[in-house]
Formats: structure tokens, sequence, C-alpha cells
């Protein structure tokens, strides 16, 4: 655990708090929630090769779903846009 003192002695913790670990896993769950409920199966996996596996490369992403480059920029576009409009109707808000 790491630690360090402020300049009045008090200890500081660089762990997230509880409350920060409850509210990250609050909103982990209400974008899986929406990528379900907002999105296409083609979407969906163009997302998640984005982002949860670190894909950056269009081509790459493209060839592993089965489309084209431009396809799956614009499958990624509508994909946010989508989730973006979906968020909001749910009333979450966005940073």
């Amino acid at each position: 655990m790491q630690t360090s003192l402020t300049p009045r002695g008090e200890l500081i913790s660089s762990f997230p708090s509880p409350l920060i670990i409850m509210l990250a896993s609050e909103r982990q769950k209400i974008v899986r929630e929406s990528l379900n409920e907002a999105l296409t199966e083609k979407e969906r996996q163009v997302i998640k090769l984005t982002y949860w596996d670190g894909i950056g490369s269009i081509k790459e992403i493209a060839e592993i779903v089965g489309i084209t480059p431009q396809a799956a920029k614009q499958c990624r576009y509508r994909a946010i846009k989508k989730l973006r409009n979906y968020l909001k109707l749910v009333n979450y808000e966005l940073d």
C-alpha cells in the first residue's frame, strides 16, 4: 500500500476510497447496460475492440469484424453517437 503524509502529518493513501470504487463500478454497469440496449452486435464488437481491448487501428478492427476500414470507422462513429444519446435518455451525466 502506498501512502504519504500531508504537511500536517496526516496519512494519505494512494488507493481509491470505497466510495470512488463504488461509483466507478456503477458507471461501468451503466455503460455495459447501454452497450446492450443501444447498440447492434457489430457496433458492440467495434466498441469493445476499441475501448476494452485497446485496438486503435481501424484496419485491424475491420479485419477482426469482417468489414471494410471505412465501414468500421462509420460503425464506431454511429455507436458512440447512439451511446451518448442513450445515456442522455436515461439521464446519465456525461463528463
